[in-house]
């Protein structure tokens, strides 16, 4: 799951609505790796965006500036290694 963050994301009830479906649709096949398999990645100019709170605290990967070549490596990843 890649969560795209802008200037107000952090305010959107919608986005930690949407993570929390995800990490709990998908922790039955991945367990306790889950939150390896999401990512934030900050909009073109959104540099300061805040980070919403639904991905602090371990429940995801390092945050990205724009960058879509790095988002692909990232993608091509395995996440249980």
């Amino acid at each position: 799951m890649v969560v795209l963050i802008g200037d107000n994301t952090h305010k959107s009830d919608w986005v930690e609505w949407e993570v929390n479906t995800f990490i709990e649709m998908k922790k039955p096949l991945s367990g306790e790796k889950t939150w390896k398999r999401i990512r934030g990645m900050k909009l073109k100019n959104c540099d300061n965006a805040k980070m919403p709170s639904v991905l602090m605290d371990g429940r995801s990967t390092k945050e990205m500036i724009w960058n879509p070549e790095e988002l692909d490596k990232w993608l091509d990843l395995d996440p249980d290694k």
